[in-house]
């Protein structure tokens, strides 16, 4: 039975890609995904509407067949006319464009009991011009243009600027320590939205975009069908690796990862105080909605449980630099769950000492957390994403970070010479890939 079943869906799949129009395809079908019977899924917001994209695996023959058959549609242009079918021979070719059949040909079958029907395309309403042909009167040529060189050719005005334009021109800084056909690794400033909160806001989400259009990755056209996008985010004024999806299969491996925490991040800060072990705190986060604000409760329910791992780079006077793993990712968790045990974030006046913060504001002009995110280590991967599997990317740690050092106070004086390493706690960094000031004429060759 489920033998027959998988070959009746293949069969509904190869109906509609073969057939005329614009094939629509509702996602998860392409890997078999089930409702479970329900119809009515679209008013659901439940296990029965939610799309599990791990079924990817379990469905990977279907999903293969897919791929065949979008790969054959694309090849044959007789598949996608562009006219509709008239059922007869306008090209005087010796075949209509479209032809059905029964049991014997030309003699098609149409009755409700019927259990087979051919249907025929002639290739040479799908033909392409290859430069050899040769036009007499009364042919019919069919031109292909692009919408942006017909928009050009018709004397329509530019289009008007959109907000990936204005983002990328604008928010300067931004660091790509990775790129690929999938994925791209960006440093993101303090300062700069991960998301837009208000719809005029201009974040690293449009910046992505508008770095993609500008280097001629993607085109207006492409983000009708898939939107490059950020897939963690970082508050504004944290610093460090954001991970973006560049298609759609990057998109559901990083999704994949990050439910399953697979992929570890790590942070590096500066909290108030002696920190002289490493430890694993855990708890339960509680967000007030209208302060926007947390606070860390020893019971809760079960999808408010946060779990971090901390441990000392070296202490000073006042503070402990700390490497910090997130081991669940919930909104401020770091900030919170630090400031619950007594070691709140330099810089940071929502959870954190005032009147100590205030020193550091008065003395380095630091108006927020020091919170950076500074290494990501990616997980064995399979196809086509060998080019990162098992690796581990830094992005720098920001330099305000050694003005408020003891230790690179230190260095500045001339009273300790050190080494690139011991300026990042005998960690190294690799040299980014590009530095981007938001201007394409003046990135680093």
């Amino acid at each position: 039975i489920l033998d027959l079943r998988k070959r009746q869906v293949r069969n509904a799949l190869l109906l509609l890609f073969l057939s005329q129009g614009t094939p629509l395809l509702m996602a998860g079908d392409e890997f078999g995904n089930s409702q479970n019977g329900n119809n009515n899924a679209y008013c659901q917001d439940n296990d029965i509407s939610w799309l599990n994209w791990r079924q990817t695996k379990t469905g990977q023959k279907l999903l293969e067949f897919v791929k065949y058959v979008i790969a054959f549609r694309k090849a044959h242009p007789v598949f996608r006319m562009a006219r509709a079918p008239r059922l007869m021979d306008y090209l005087s070719c010796g075949h209509p464009d479209v032809s059905f059949h029964g049991l014997n040909t030309w003699y098609p079958e149409f009755e409700d009991f019927r259990r087979q029907i051919g249907v025929m395309y002639c290739g040479a309403y799908g033909k392409k011009a290859d430069g050899s042909e040769k036009i007499t009167a009364g042919d019919m040529v069919t031109v292909f243009f692009a919408a942006e060189t017909l928009a050009r050719f018709m004397g329509e005005p530019e289009p008007a600027r959109t907000a990936y334009d204005e983002a990328y021109e604008k928010l300067t800084g931004i660091t790509i320590l990775y790129e690929d056909e999938h994925i791209l690794l960006a440093d993101k400033p303090a300062g700069i939205l991960s998301q837009k909160a208000d719809k005029t806001d201009l974040s690293l989400n449009e910046w992505l975009i508008g770095h993609l259009l500008h280097s001629k990755a993607i085109t207006q056209e492409d983000l009708k069908t898939f939107k490059p996008s950020v897939c963690n985010r970082l508050d504004r004024n944290t610093s460090g690796i954001v991970l973006c999806a560049r298609s759609l299969a990057g998109a559901q491996m990083l999704g994949e990862l990050l439910h399953d925490r697979t992929l570890h991040k790590y942070y590096q800060l500066y909290v108030k105080g002696a920190v002289t072990e490493s430890r694993l705190i855990e708890g339960y986060l509680q967000k007030d909605e209208k302060r926007n604000k947390v606070s860390i409760a020893a019971a809760g329910a079960p999808d408010s449980y946060i779990k971090t791992k901390y441990k000392p780079l070296r202490i000073e006077r006042d503070k402990t630099l700390l490497e910090v793993e997130l081991l669940t990712g919930r909104s401020h968790q770091i900030r919170a769950h630090l400031a619950g045990i007594g070691h709140p974030l330099l810089g940071d006046y929502k959870y954190g000492d005032r009147e100590w913060n205030d020193g550091y504001r008065k003395r380095y002009q630091v108006r927020a957390q020091l919170l950076h995110a500074f290494k990501v280590v990616f997980p064995a991967l399979p196809s086509p994403f060998e080019a990162i599997s098992g690796r581990t990317f830094y992005a720098k740690i920001p330099e305000i970070f050694e003005q408020v050092s003891e230790h690179g106070q230190a260095q500045a004086q001339g009273k300790n010479k050190t080494d690139e390493r011991s300026r990042y706690g005998n960690l190294e960094f690799p040299r980014a890939a590009r530095f981007h000031t938001g201007r394409s004429d003046q990135q680093d060759k």
